[in-house]
């Protein structure tokens, strides 16, 4: 936990640019300088509309608290790869409701299977959602960090502490 009770994440600064974003989700750069698709800031390549529909597949894929879980303990950090009955103890739901998330998550391209006899191995596929989710959990954080500042005011110090106030 960082300071005043905001949950602190391993923040990482991202120089995000529009072809950066859509080859780190799909691991295509379908990206046209010349198109008439969709800019981004000015200055940036033109994205094609096929794109931007698989980046939002993909992003509708991490939008799912129960996902992100089940991605997370799938961290290639921490682990190789973990079965069904292991990732629904973790998480903390039914191994039938794991199985519909994994399959959303496969579907996308976000995690892969390894089947060895009656069981089904799942690893993490693509290391960028694990970037994604690091620069969310950045934009959360800063904007904890904003809210609270606000509900202090400009009188907090920042360290639970006020200065004195003097009549």
């Amino acid at each position: 936990m960082g300071a005043a009770g905001v949950e602190s994440c391993d923040s990482l600064e991202y120089n995000c640019s529009v072809e950066g974003l859509s080859e780190a989700m799909t691991g295509k750069t379908s990206i046209d300088p010349q198109s008439d698709a969709p800019r981004g800031a000015p200055g940036t390549p033109a994205i094609s509309r096929e794109l931007l529909e698989e980046i939002a597949e993909r992003l509708k894929a991490l939008a799912d608290p129960t996902r992100l879980a089940i991605l997370h303990a799938l961290d290639p950090l921490d682990v190789d790869e973990r079965c069904v009955g292991d990732l629904a103890e973790l998480v903390g739901t039914s191994q039938a409701n794991v199985s519909k998330h994994l399959g959303v998550l496969r579907h996308a391209g976000l995690v892969s299977a390894r089947r060895e006899g009656m069981n089904v191995f799942y690893s993490a596929a693509d290391a960028a959602a694990f970037e994604v989710c690091r620069l969310m959990c950045g934009v959360v954080e800063r904007r904890a960090q904003r809210d609270l500042a606000t509900l202090h005011g400009p009188a907090d110090r920042g360290d639970g502490t006020s200065p004195e106030v003097t009549a």
